[in-house]
């Protein structure tokens, strides 16, 4: 996990009904984060780095710390995949 993520340009993001709305500008397409996944992109978005969003998690969840970050991972790959988020530069 040593990549740093930000979330992208271009990508929007608005708190729905519990979920994290994405819009990708660039695409038009919208995406919905559920959950933990809208606590990651909280976490993301405010800075954290994928070691200290794990820590975090860990802290608020009830999982064994290597699935969350293996499902930290996963997200991050995935939003990476899309365009919603970008590394961080430095």
């Amino acid at each position: 996990m040593g990549k740093k993520f930000q979330p992208g340009a271009g990508v929007l993001c608005q708190e729905l009904d519990g979920e994290t709305v994405l819009l990708d500008l660039a695409s038009g397409s919208y995406y919905s984060l559920g959950g933990t996944g809208s606590r990651i992109w909280e976490l993301l978005a405010a800075g954290g780095a994928p070691e200290d969003i794990v820590a975090r998690l860990v802290e608020e969840y009830a999982a064994p710390p290597e699935q969350i970050a293996r499902d930290v991972d996963g997200l991050l790959t995935e939003l990476e995949r899309h365009g919603l988020v970008q590394p961080k530069a430095g």
